[in-house]
């Protein structure tokens, strides 16, 4: 497939790259926009479906030739693609994916006796956080992130950039039914869950062990987990403090939280 020469930004194929700035219309498009050579490549790497490429001339031989010849690349000067896109752009290269319908409970969750660990975002609202969370998640061995509807877009284009693409990577379910998937996860498949919170009864994070199956809930960024998914968790937990600090970014709570379950995971065989 031929390089495709931007030569009218009024293109209809470049519609999912316009203004990107200016909204997030991508999360009810059934697309999402990828940014930077090093979010493309991922991206290539990945099983998702590629719609187009858009990139500056100056960044065209960072493409395989095999990637031109099977996909539209649309190729302009830089001034003209930060035309279209509504931003400075320093990063060269842009790709539309197109989403996949997300898995049901009893086809994201792997069968099997192995250990599984998933993360729980019901509504992590920042993108910053949210993209942290996965990138983490990822880095430190968990086997997927389930993400509630009131959380961030885990494919919005500042979400992507954030968890450097781990998106593509770690299976991700998006629910509209947070916890009726807790509860599901609890009775079908032998999870047991653990919620993040301060609260007197919560057992400090070094005393708490892994079981077999668990999903480490995490709290919103200011209002923390509300009393329904408290009430469904198994064990709460609280990461120690120091005197008149009550309470961490939630992307460096969940790699504190991570970061011991994973360790503590090892010879869990045994374990239930």
């Amino acid at each position: 497939m031929p390089v495709v020469p931007i030569e009218t930004l009024d293109d209809p194929q470049l519609d999912p790259y316009r203004q990107l700035k200016r909204s997030n219309l991508t999360r009810w498009s059934g697309l999402f926009i990828a940014e930077g050579v090093r979010l493309v490549e991922r991206l290539l790497e990945s099983d998702f479906e590629i719609v187009s490429i858009l990139t500056a001339e100056s960044h065209l031989r960072r493409l395989p030739a095999k990637v031109i010849e099977q996909l539209p690349v649309f190729v302009a000067p830089l001034a003209v693609v930060e035309q279209l896109v509504g931003f400075n752009f320093h990063n060269g290269m842009l790709a539309c994916g197109r989403r996949k319908e997300s898995p049901r409970v009893d086809e994201w969750l792997t069968s099997g006796d192995q250990p599984r660990l998933i993360v729980g975002c019901p509504h992590t609202a920042d993108p910053d956080n949210l993209g942290t969370i996965i990138r983490i998640s990822a880095a430190l061995g968990a086997d997927g992130v389930l993400v509630g509807s009131a959380s961030a877009d885990p494919f919005s284009r500042r979400t992507l950039r954030i968890s450097m693409g781990n998106a593509f990577l770690l299976p991700l379910r998006e629910t509209t039914a947070f916890a009726d998937d807790l509860v599901r996860m609890q009775k079908e498949f032998g999870y047991s869950v653990f919620a993040s919170l301060l609260d007197d009864a919560a057992v400090p994070l070094s005393q708490a062990t892994r079981p077999k199956r668990m999903v480490l809930l995490l709290g919103n960024e200011s209002d923390g987990l509300d009393t329904v998914l408290t009430n469904i968790a198994d064990q709460k937990i609280v990461i120690p403090m120091a005197d008149k600090i009550d309470s961490l970014n939630v992307g460096i709570a969940a790699g504190i939280m991570l970061h011991h379950f994973t360790q503590i995971a090892k010879g869990i065989g045994d374990r239930e």
